[in-house]
């Protein structure tokens, strides 16, 4: 039987005395190339390096690699610290102290050896460990493809959609049926994320589902995002700095939802509010670039080939939301959610600079009902000339765009079909990169936030402009 063994620090009641850690001086050399965490266990080793990042990210990172972590949501300094290869126990008192704190080990024998790996963690204030909260890991996306269609969707999840006619106690049943566990919600669409076991076939049981019960269910799929083509590798001269905000009666915030936004650009007076929806508690980043390209491009700080510049006094408000994780993906769920967190924060036109082929009913719901606010909704209609219906530019709901060349002639690259509403300039030049060099790009990508941009300017200027004058401005019909 594994036998648990419970290690405390010391705690200065005395209450809970069960391990002294010996206190010995750690040399941090900080790598000056390092911005962000970089952390990994090796049975009792750790590494980690980490500058000015938030205690609790840093935590839901070793609560992705299997520790559980129990933490008082009001401890989260920021910690900058350089540990390569070190002792498990002193890495972490190197970052958790003063605060009280329990390691909890897990010790199996293996023959004549004995080996203790870290089964939880738990972070309190002296004497108030019922403040503590369980933190849930780091989002990552596990993907996997349906090889009937190809639609990619994340293992081992589904969404459940319970209507009125669905009891607590019948949804209840259905989730110990199927052996799922409920992990996150969405009240407004009544929309269930459920994890099930590993070995479950997600499209066979959500058919199952769909085909036997009164509820509506569908994988979690997976989006990708739609990088622009680099053009040249010629940086741009910069944009424009020491500029603010004067927020005015009727600003229209543009809600960007890509791959973050980079600090230290000049955008941040002009940020609202954001959000990293995979890990809500770290600060915004973009290990990508394509996010902060696209709030470039939505601010008006950075005007497409063709199109006239903006002065500062008239750049756009954005809202940030971090979508993608580091390989470019998202899923329906954390869709909902960012759109969620966009209209609770007053956006009025929201931008989405990807797409997929893959249709979710899901998704279109969420589309529909941010419509119904009276919200403006765009996304990118592809840059692969195929003529296939991309989501969510496809949906009713949403304008999908097409790209030009600075000269107004179509891109060759641009998608295209019915259901691209209209076409704008699709290419720019950056002074960041999309996952290379900074200089020109195009894509559809650029057109959805350039418009995005423009119906911002315009409903700024007519705040009580109706729907059909705001679209009828872009010369298009609502």
């Amino acid at each position: 039987m594994p036998n648990m063994i419970i290690k405390l620090s010391a705690v200065q009641q005395g209450l809970y005395i069960f391990l002294i850690i010996p206190l010995l001086a750690i040399w941090l050399v900080w790598p000056s190339q390092a911005v962000c965490k970089d952390i990994s266990l090796s049975g009792d080793r750790i590494t980690l390096h980490a500058r000015e990042v938030p205690l609790i990210s840093i935590l839901r990172e070793l609560a992705g690699q299997g520790i559980t972590v129990q933490v008082d949501p009001g401890i989260n300094p920021k910690i900058t610290v350089s540990l390569e290869n070190q002792d498990l126990r002193l890495g972490l008192h190197s970052i958790i102290h003063p605060y009280s704190y329990a390691l909890i080990w897990k010790s199996e024998k293996n023959n004549s050896s004995a080996r203790s790996t870290l089964e939880e963690l738990q972070i309190f204030q002296p004497g108030n460990k019922e403040k503590m909260r369980f933190l849930k890991p780091a989002e990552r996306f596990e993907v996997t493809t349906n090889s009937n269609n190809g639609d990619r969707y994340v293992r081992s999840e589904l969404l459940i959609q319970v209507n009125s006619t669905t009891s607590p106690a019948r949804f209840k049943q259905l989730l110990k049926q199927i052996n799922g566990i409920v992990i996150e919600e969405n009240r407004q669409l009544g929309i269930y994320r459920v994890q099930v076991p590993d070995n479950t076939d997600i499209p066979s049981l959500v058919a199952h589902l769909n085909s036997t019960t009164r509820i509506e269910a569908e994988p979690n799929f997976i989006y990708a995002s739609i990088p622009p083509s680099q053009l040249s590798s010629t940086p741009a001269s910069g944009v424009p700095t020491e500029t603010t905000l004067e927020h005015r009666v009727g600003d229209a915030p543009v809600a960007v939802l890509d791959s973050g936004l980079t600090p230290g650009l000049g955008i941040e007076p002009f940020v609202v509010a954001s959000l990293d929806s995979l890990d809500p508690d770290a600060p915004l980043s973009d290990s990508m670039g394509h996010g902060t390209q696209m709030a470039l491009i939505a601010t008006g700080m950075i005007t497409p080939d063709g199109s006239a510049e903006k002065s500062a006094d008239n750049f756009v408000p954005i809202i940030p939301v971090k979508i993608f994780d580091d390989q470019g993906l998202t899923s329906t769920f954390t869709l909902v959610q960012s759109i969620d967190f966009a209209l609770h924060n007053n956006a009025r036109i929201i931008s989405l600079s990807w797409g997929t082929e893959t249709h979710s009913e899901f998704l279109k719901q969420t589309m529909d009902q941010a419509y119904s606010t009276g919200t403006v909704i765009l996304a990118a209609a592809g840059n692969q000339p195929t003529g296939n219906p991309v989501y969510p530019a496809a949906y009713d709901s949403v304008i999908g765009v097409g790209a030009l060349t600075a000269d107004g002639q179509p891109w060759e690259s641009s998608n295209h079909g019915n259901f691209v509403t209209l076409y704008a300039p699709g290419v720019a030049t950056f002074p960041v990169g999309n996952q290379g060099e900074a200089g020109t790009y195009a894509g559809t990508s650029i057109s959805t936030a350039h418009v995005a941009s423009t119906v911002s300017s315009f409903m700024t200027a007519n705040p009580q402009a109706t729907r059909e004058q705001i679209y009828n401005s872009l010369g298009i019909s609502p």
